[in-house]
């Protein structure tokens, strides 16, 4: 899709969203690539608190505590 990029969750993430931030931006949405190999029927992967995810949310939550993160 044009225009949207994959970061990585320790380098890109943060500087995008205080890119977005300095002008004006405070929520976001996120949309892992989660591993092939991580994917179940059930989405198990989405209840692992050391997943893609919930990494990446601490992650910017710790930087920015008023983002809002879709």
């Amino acid at each position: 899709m044009p225009g949207c990029y994959r970061l990585g969750w320790r380098h890109g993430l943060i500087e995008e969203v205080a890119k977005a931030r300095d002008v004006g931006i405070n929520s976001i949405v996120l949309f892992p690539k989660v591993p092939d190999a991580l994917k179940s029927p059930t989405g198990d992967e989405a209840y692992n608190d050391n997943g893609l995810v919930p990494r990446a949310i601490r992650l910017l939550k710790d930087k920015f505590p008023d983002l809002v993160i879709q």
